[in-house]
């Protein structure tokens, strides 16, 4: 069933793609794509569609899709930047009107670029415009690209541009004798967050990397062995970095709070046994600074701002509790950095 926001981005569910023709009034400035993470890429395009819209006095549309097309077709489909509900708010705060999200299935993967042209842009939406990618593909594999849609645009009335490649400069690393620029993607994003690079992450992304969900009751030892109460974070199908240890800010209803996060297996505590024939699960656990109150149940965001160290087997609790507040101590001073930021609002937002 699709859903779209609007009205300041609200997800409100319809029956059928027919139900929002009402809203377009005499036509729409429509644009497509995943926007996994609604990077300064996508966020480039978002804007386009956005100022194309109000110099044409229509409303603009941004198509997405749920399930992610690589998350239909494989079972290995790398994990999404952000949330529905993330990226649904981040495009609204583009300017777009109306952000549309069709369920991707096997009907929809099967149509030809005509038919998408026809039924989606043209019946359902009534586009006028459509502003587009560098690096666009539609209907059935993908087949359909600038010059396709351009002609299909001359034949049911539409016009077509098509924007350029956002370039941000890649690190120069093992492998990569020297720093270039090159187009901002979503794979460039995961390929950052996996090597836990949180900095070039936020250059693409023009915000930190954070995930959410719900806190869940863990093993609790954090406060009664250690001395720090963790919030066990279930940040659901959302990328997560390597294991170890981080210096986050936590939010939580609405206020800011340094906190300082382990990611993955707890080995100090390893017991070896109870554990399935999968092993032990990984978890999320943040230890927020200045925080008092029942969080359970509630929902959490952590933004990632460095890796601090691995994670390791210490001998015994008190050096465990020794390292931790080391820990602290170094995540104290760079959340303090992060609040203090010209830009707090821009590279944290709620």
């Amino acid at each position: 069933m699709p859903y779209f926001a609007g009205d300041g981005g609200l997800a409100v569910r319809i029956a059928d793609l027919r139900e929002i023709v009402p809203l377009l009034g005499g036509g729409s400035v429509v644009s497509w794509g995943n926007f996994d993470g609604v990077h300064l890429g996508h966020q480039a395009l978002l804007s386009r569609l956005a100022g194309a819209g109000a110099s044409l006095g229509l409303p603009s549309v941004a198509l997405t899709f749920d399930p992610h097309p690589d998350a239909f077709f494989s079972r290995n489909a790398p994990r999404p930047l952000a949330d529905p509900g993330d990226k649904l708010a981040l495009i609204s705060r583009l300017g777009v009107d109306y952000a549309l999200v069709l369920p991707f299935d096997a009907a929809f993967a099967r149509q030809s670029p005509r038919d998408f042209a026809r039924d989606i842009l043209v019946a359902s939406l009534r586009a006028k415009a459509v502003i587009l990618g560098y690096d666009l593909g539609f209907g059935r594999s993908r087949e359909g690209g600038f010059n396709l849609l351009r002609g299909l645009g001359l034949e049911y009335g539409f016009s077509v541009e098509q924007t350029s490649a956002v370039r941000i400069e890649a690190k120069a690393r093992e492998g990569t004798p020297s720093a270039r620029a090159l187009p901002v993607s979503s794979t460039r994003i995961r390929e950052a967050v996996g090597r836990g690079d949180f900095e070039e992450a936020a250059a693409m992304l023009g915000r930190v990397y954070s995930v959410r969900g719900p806190v869940r009751w863990g093993a609790r030892r954090g406060g009664s062995l250690l001395g720090f109460p963790t919030a066990n974070l279930d940040p659901g199908p959302l990328l997560l970095p390597p294991h170890g240890v981080y210096a986050c800010l936590a939010a939580c209803g609405g206020l800011f709070y340094p906190a300082a996060a382990n990611l993955g297996l707890n080995p100090s505590f390893e017991t070896g046994s109870g554990a399935d024939s999968a092993g032990p699960s990984p978890s999320l656990e943040a230890y927020m600074l200045d925080f008092e109150g029942d969080i359970y149940g509630r929902e959490l965001r952590l933004y990632f701002l460095r890796f601090l160290r691995p994670e390791r087997r210490f001998a015994d609790a008190a050096a465990l509790r020794e390292q931790i507040g080391l820990d602290v101590s170094e995540t104290r001073a760079l959340a303090e950095a992060a609040l203090a930021a010209d830009n707090f609002s821009t590279l944290f937002p709620l």
